[in-house]
């Protein structure tokens, strides 16, 4: 945590902070503000050079606060990608530790997001309640922060029952939907417009890299408490330092300021409404999301106890397999971004949908390490172009004044979604048993599913509308767009 830090200090407080002067909104950069020429002895030339001297301080004020704004969330980030890293991603394999079952090992990451989904709905009202973003937004990440505790505690203790666990998930994933919505509002009116793109590029390169060091950190830790029959008190040990680093995000979210700068003010979308837009062609990109999340999500939750039980793989290979599609996701990261720029956002989401469907099928195909290194390499790079271009079609095509009502409203629905489909997969293992032929089954159906998509996938690229990011040139605010789209993948 101590080289975290200190690495975020030394790329956001040096050199680069400095350099951000040049790119600060108007009023906040270039020349400073000239005392009128010549020389007036009297009083108009003292209180022209006072008022030079007061705009001089207040600029500097306010650039000095920008930039300790935009180091706090450049922490807050890197801590969050901590606390997923070392984690959110094992929590399944605790499950398998404890004794549990492995229905529930994927049930524990997926069922408890339709609870967080439906406290989401609360936010915009708390928001106006509280009258402040950072309040909500602060006070959902310290909730989750504390969220691990029990989970150190039942992994110390070495045992814990599954109502328990699924009242501690549900916790951590309420908190985390709830807050994810109003920190985007927030994050986007504090940071100024002209600055967003290269900020916001840093922040989600140093976001994951300190996720992908949270996912390899485990290794060594599991690998270690394992060979000495320990292996519960290894997680105590990644829970409790995913507490911690999410309790630092916390902490940076209540150093940073609230932007005073009006908005206008933002339109609720009813249910009724949302669910008619989906049988049409504005709602056809939110359809495809629900669907494809559903598959993926439900196929992610199963892996962990298909790997560690059935192929009888060691936790180094596991993590392995982890951090290798995090690896890939990231090193695509600028192809996919100079593709979107270039091609459009819709021709990015065809290469993506296609090359995910087969994905599931595959880790069927050759149980061995080195072949399913590659198919993770597969599974990454497709999944950070879905991701990227998915983002990039929200902000462009969802007006901004209905986004925060809109995505609030299809959170709930794509958690509903994915539990329900959990769920079967939970009756269907524990109906037919948690064979490797009922794992076979539930993978190459997941990939059917993926292929049924295909023809909603045809129709939302045909349906190319002016104005989108369809060439270099056509879209001025590109870089930008593709910017917040990362930001917004990142809040999540």
């Amino acid at each position: 945590m101590v080289c975290v830090v200190l690495t975020i200090w030394l790329m956001e407080a040096s050199g680069r902070a400095t350099r951000m002067r040049s790119d600060l909104p108007d009023g906040l950069a270039g020349q400073e503000p000239d005392v009128p020429a010549g020389h007036d002895p009297g009083r108009r030339g003292r209180a022209a050079r006072e008022g030079a001297t007061t705009r001089r301080r207040s600029l500097r004020a306010r650039a000095a606060g920008l930039r300790r704004d935009l180091l706090a969330s450049a922490v807050d980030g890197a801590a969050y990608g901590g606390m997923l890293g070392l984690g959110h991603r094992y929590l399944p394999a605790f499950v398998l530790a404890v004794g549990l079952s492995e229905q529930l090992s994927g049930l524990v990451v997926t069922a408890p997001l339709v609870a967080g989904a439906l406290l989401q709905l609360v936010s915009p009202y708390a928001v106006v309640w509280l009258r402040s973003h950072r309040r909500w937004v602060a006070g959902c990440a310290t909730v989750q922060g504390l969220s691990f505790l029990p989970l150190v505690i039942a992994a110390l203790r070495g045992h814990v029952s599954a109502a328990a666990l699924l009242m501690i998930a549900t916790f951590y994933c309420a908190a985390d939907l709830a807050c994810a919505a109003p920190w985007t509002s927030w994050i986007t009116r504090l940071v100024p417009t002209r600055i967003r793109p290269r900020y916001f590029a840093r922040r989600n390169r140093l976001f994951q890299l300190v996720t992908l060091g949270g996912i390899l950190m485990a290794w060594p830790v599991l690998e270690l408490t394992e060979q000495r029959g320990a292996t519960c008190a290894g997680f105590a040990l990644l829970f409790g330092l995913a507490g911690i680093c999410r309790l630092v995000s916390a902490g940076c979210l209540w150093l940073q300021r609230e932007s005073i700068v009006p908005v206008a003010p933002e339109r609720f979308v009813a249910f009724g409404e949302f669910f008619t837009r989906l049988r049409n062609e504005r709602g056809q990109l939110l359809a495809y999301m629900v669907w494809i999340n559903v598959t993926m999500l439900v196929a992610q939750a199963y892996f962990t106890a298909f790997v560690l039980r059935h192929l009888h793989m060691p936790y180094w290979q596991f993590v392995s397999l982890l951090g290798t599609e995090f690896l890939a996701k990231i090193a695509g990261l600028a192809l996919f971004g100079e593709l979107a720029h270039r091609r459009g956002a819709r021709a990015l989401l065809q290469v993506a949908g296609l090359a995910m469907v087969p994905v599931t099928a595959l880790w069927l195909m050759w149980p061995q390490f080195w072949y399913l290194v590659a198919v993770q390499v597969l599974s990454g790079l497709a999944l950070g172009a879905y991701e990227l271009a998915t983002c990039l079609l929200v902000f462009d095509t969802i007006p901004d004044r209905e986004r925060t009502s809109v995505m609030t409203t299809y959170n709930l629905l794509n958690s509903a979604a994915v539990a329900a489909a959990s769920f079967g997969a939970f009756v269907a293992l524990g109906y037919a048993g948690a064979t490797w032929v009922v794992y076979a089954g539930l993978f190459v159906a997941l990939t059917l599913a993926r292929g049924l998509a295909v023809p909603l996938l045809a129709r939302i690229v045909r349906a190319r509308r002016p104005g989108e990011l369809a060439a270099v040139g056509a879209a001025p605010s590109s870089a930008e767009a593709i910017a917040q789209a990362r930001l917004w993948r990142s809040s999540r």
